[in-house]
């Protein structure tokens, strides 16, 4: 075996663990849908930038020394569309008695299960972190400023991967077996920002926030279009492929990845970096910027309006990047039995080499731009008391070409830095989703618990979708009169 093809198998799967597994430190993270009227916790101003306060001041984060760690404030989140545990791991009874059983245990519960899933399941992860927050009052202005790192990655894969070794190509029940939507997107960046609401009127308010965006690490795969046609009369098969893969890390350098025409074989050479965490920490060269605008009225009495856009922006990938693209079609004809029982040839090794010569894969080394995730907000609240509101909130959710609504009815409470509320998000494939709040406030230190997902927190087992956000705050001032009017 020659040089050039002594990396191939250990090259391949280096690269395909490297985009898995980054990808699987993770949909759509989210701030918790249930904090957009909380507004007596600061860490609202997040979804509407024209949030105030009833109170003249806050601080906290985790480099804050005590109060940042008591708790630690961590915002964490998880969702997959398509199943849940108990729809994998069950128990059947009768022979099995209280044992549980995978549902691949029976091929027809297997071909059942696989077919119910959505054409594409997706799993998504997302962890935000504050470092650092703060907000103060000057006159009818409120100023607020924050160090946050944020983590979003999902992981998608098409459910024919889940069907083919059920169904096998030759018997699949649809005309092809559609391996698009194969992919993982990962995003890891630092958020420093900036923003002010100003109060016009008692009617009227008005925010914005610009924050620097510093990128850490990306992976953005942008186009996975794959088919597998099988002919029925032969069972000759036929791959067609669109692939286009961008990355910016710092553990792996791809130095060459091509197919070698003379000498018939995949190049793949590459070289460990050594990760230091702080040089990582620290990177500012991969730069962005994002914008939050938001608004907040009241044509009548007792009824507020909002509106908000958040994370409006990009970031501009240049250090430790690659950039992977290839395309082309395969035809797979069959084999000589001869050849095959003879040991002549390596079907493996023939597969493999044919792939990879027809698809030809580039290897560039070029800057690229990435959005963030982008969110907007509408929504409105009807106060009973200056303290008591029910509010009624729509929330569309944007990345990478895809777009996620959700409809939000919460009962809120807000006063002096104490606050409960109770909501119920209405999201597409995804209607088990209650929310609670809870704010307790001793003396000036503010203790914070929120979850969209009580009932999935309760019985993860049947869980979807999960949010969890919690941690502490440090409050300053006394009330303002008729303030929470305001929020």
């Amino acid at each position: 075996m020659s040089p050039k093809r002594l990396y191939t198998i250990k090259g391949i799967i280096a690269l395909t663990m490297f985009l898995i597994g980054f990808s699987g430190t993770n949909l759509y993270g989210q701030e918790n849908l249930t904090a957009f009227y909380f507004n007596a916790l600061p860490q609202s101003a997040r979804l509407n930038p024209a949030a105030t306060f009833d109170y003249n001041g806050y601080f906290g984060g985790i480099i804050v020394p005590l109060f940042g760690q008591a708790p630690p404030p961590l915002n964490l989140g998880f969702s997959i569309n398509s199943f849940s545990y108990s729809d994998i791991f069950y128990k059947p009874g009768g022979i099995y008695g209280d044992s549980l059983v995978w549902v691949f245990h029976d091929t027809i519960k297997g071909r059942q299960f696989a077919d119910g899933l959505k054409p594409t399941i997706r799993l998504n992860f997302n962890t935000y972190i504050d470092l650092l927050h703060l907000g103060f009052r000057t006159d009818n202005l409120f100023w607020h400023f924050s160090i946050v790192e944020k983590i979003e990655a999902g992981i998608s894969f098409p459910r024919d991967i889940i069907r083919l070794p059920l169904y096998g190509n030759a018997n699949f029940p649809d005309p092809y077996i559609n391996l698009s939507g194969l992919g993982a997107r990962a995003i890891h960046y630092r958020e420093v920002g900036l923003g002010v609401a100003m109060e016009i009127n008692p009617d009227l308010v008005i925010g914005g926030k610009t924050k620097i965006l510093f990128g850490m690490a990306n992976l953005n795969m942008k186009k996975t279009d794959i088919h597998w046609y099988t002919d029925p009369a032969t069972s000759n098969f036929r791959f067609t492929g669109d692939f286009d893969v961008n990355f910016s890390q710092p553990f792996v350098e791809i130095t060459d990845l091509r197919w070698d025409r003379q000498g018939d074989s995949l190049v793949f050479e590459s070289n460990d970096k050594e990760f230091n965490p702080i040089k990582y920490a620290l990177n500012m060269k991969n730069l962005g910027l994002a914008v939050d605008l938001g608004v907040s009225y009241s044509p009548i009495d007792k009824l507020k309006l909002h509106a908000s856009l958040t994370d409006l922006g990009f970031i501009h990938w240049k250090k430790d990047v690659t950039n992977i693209k290839a395309k082309g079609e395969f035809n797979f004809e069959g084999i000589n039995l001869n050849d095959l029982l003879n040991d002549s040839i390596d079907i493996g090794t023939l597969l493999m080499d044919s792939l990879f010569n027809m698809f030809d894969p580039k290897l560039t080394h070029s800057s690229y731009n990435t959005t963030v995730p982008f969110n907007i907000y509408f929504g409105s609240n009807y106060f009973l008391t200056d303290y008591f509101n029910f509010g009624l909130m729509y929330r569309g959710r944007r990345w990478f070409g895809e777009m996620q609504s959700s409809l939000t009815i919460s009962a809120n409470y807000n006063r002096r830095g104490f606050g409960s509320v109770i909501s119920y998000s209405l999201e597409k494939e995804n209607y088990n989703n209650l929310g609670v709040g809870l704010t307790l406030k001793i003396g000036g230190v503010q203790i914070y618990f929120l979850t969209d997902n009580l009932i999935d927190a309760l019985f993860p087992q049947y869980a979807r979708e999960f949010s969890l956000r919690f941690g502490t705050n440090i409050v300053l001032g006394r009330q303002r009169k008729h303030a929470s009017l305001l929020n």
